[in-house]
């Protein structure tokens, strides 16, 4: 990560560093989800699954170093003017299509992806003797078998290319160009994003959030347009829920009627998950029936702390409502964090 985007995660107001590491490395926790929502970092979820907690809190320390991160408490830092102001005159890269929550496996799409490229193209010129790009034991095995499939489809390999040049004419042209120069095929040798980055005005961290957006592109359009990409849609056929399986079966038997305690007694699972499970969707999941759980009376004495428009201290709110669980209060803080959708 480049300097500047690690000083974008903070703010002018104190932040906590550890659970920001968490949502980057995809720690899927209630608790760092909440914080997410909070920070307003959702989107980055699981950005980048590999990072060491030493190599971040490093770089943590540097911008420290550099009075560009003011440290507040252990742990715990907050931008200086001097942050705001680089940050100002050095904007870190903005995702047009990236979605973390809904992308945990953008990672293992990306190696299939760049591997069925060099598949492709060494067969389309007849080569049978190359070194295979690197990858995921996994992902090998799911390319075999995608390649072995379309090879049934007459002229797969031509619709392969039609497919693959219509996804880098949808991309906006730096994007285009960024991910094109990455890949690997017959006597081409894919430009590392650091080889790249000596080409041009920008650095790799940069080229590297370019390629993860047009990435994210193509992921929507195989997921949401499957018939307008036959060939590539097979590369990864399912679709990914924001949600974590067991929070899925969870809020899919809730949807069905099911009740609280049923639930907890067909999945055996205790009230403090099942409670974890629908906190978890009411802050990743687009509708989410608030009203199903918030009374109108309890919101009302929570609005009197908070003033209706900010999540408040969860200590306060609960010395307003002293027969309010856990559950409740939280899930009025992520209401209101969410804008009070269906106020």
């Amino acid at each position: 990560m480049d300097q500047n985007e690690v000083l974008s995660l903070f703010a002018a107001a104190p932040r906590r560093a550890k659970p920001i590491y968490y949502l980057l490395t995809g720690k899927r926790t209630v608790s760092n989800l909440y914080v997410g929502l909070q920070y307003g970092l959702l989107q980055r979820l699981q950005l980048y699954p590999n990072l060491k907690e030493s190599q971040f809190q490093a770089q943590v320390q540097a911008l420290v170093h550099d009075e560009l991160l003011q440290k507040v408490t252990d742990g715990t830092y907050q931008q200086t003017e001097t942050g705001c102001q680089f940050l100002a005159d050095h904007p870190v890269y903005t995702f047009r299509y990236f979605d973390g929550p809904r992308m945990g496996h953008l990672n293992d799409f990306q190696e299939r992806l760049f591997l069925v490229i060099q598949v492709i193209s060494e067969y389309r010129h007849h080569e049978r003797r190359y070194f295979p790009l690197q990858t995921h034991l996994r992902n090998q095995d799911a390319v075999k078998r995608w390649f072995r499939q379309v090879k049934q489809t007459p002229h797969f390999s031509d619709q392969f290319v039609a497919e693959l040049t219509a996804y880098l004419q949808a991309l906006p042209a730096e994007l285009a160009t960024v991910i094109a120069n990455r890949w690997v095929g017959y006597q081409t040798t894919g430009a590392s994003l650091e080889q790249i980055a000596a080409a041009t005005a920008q650095t790799a961290g940069q080229l590297f959030l370019q390629q993860v957006d047009a990435e994210a592109f193509l992921w929507d359009q195989v997921h949401h347009h499957p018939q307008q990409w036959p060939v590539l849609a097979q590369l990864w056929p399912q679709t990914d829920s924001a949600l974590s399986g067991s929070t899925q079966i969870t809020v899919d038997l809730f949807k069905k009627g099911v009740p609280f305690a049923q639930i907890g007694k067909q999945r055996g699972l205790k009230a403090s998950t099942i409670n974890e499970h629908l906190l978890e969707a009411a802050i990743l999941s687009p509708h989410f029936p608030f009203q199903f759980f918030l009374q109108t009376s309890q919101i009302k004495r929570y609005d009197q702390v908070t003033g209706g428009n900010r999540a408040g201290n969860y200590q306060q709110l609960l010395d307003a409502d002293r027969s309010a669980a856990f559950f409740t209060v939280r899930l009025y803080q992520i209401w209101i964090l969410r804008g009070r959708p269906d106020a």
